[in-house]
């Protein structure tokens, strides 16, 4: 399973498709030309990259202990290589949606919102 997830991640990288901004495209709707700018593309790159690198890194090693029968470090690397690379992958993953979602969502054109202002239904009860 990590030599599949390395595949996947690695491979939308050199396809230009990070994963994570994939991800972050269609949370929000799929709305956004993520890929256009190059620091968000960037961003993304390098928290795709960064999961890449953990399950790479998994699968690698666990196969060398595998193949050498070292069952007792086999577990001790199944431990240390679990919830702790996945958190820090994770941490880099999070800093990518929120670097993209302060670039993307909040350059917002100031008419977009002043328009969604507008449409606003008169508040009942409101003096005349």
């Amino acid at each position: 399973m990590a030599f599949a997830g390395f595949l996947a991640t690695f491979g939308s990288v050199l396809f230009r498709r990070p994963l994570s901004g994939v991800a972050w495209n269609l949370l929000h709707g799929g709305t956004y030309a993520w890929r256009e700018n190059r620091q968000v593309l960037r961003a993304h790159d390098i928290a795709t990259l960064a999961a890449a690198l953990v399950l790479g890194a998994r699968f690698v090693v666990k196969q060398w202990l595998y193949m050498h029968d070292a069952t007792g470090w086999l577990a001790f690397a199944k431990i240390a290589m679990g919830t702790p690379l996945t958190v820090m992958a994770a941490l880099v993953v999070a800093w990518a949606f929120r670097s993209t979602s302060k670039r993307l969502l909040d350059s917002r054109p100031m008419e977009t919102i002043a328009h969604q202002e507008v449409e606003l239904p008169p508040r009942q009860g409101a003096s005349k």
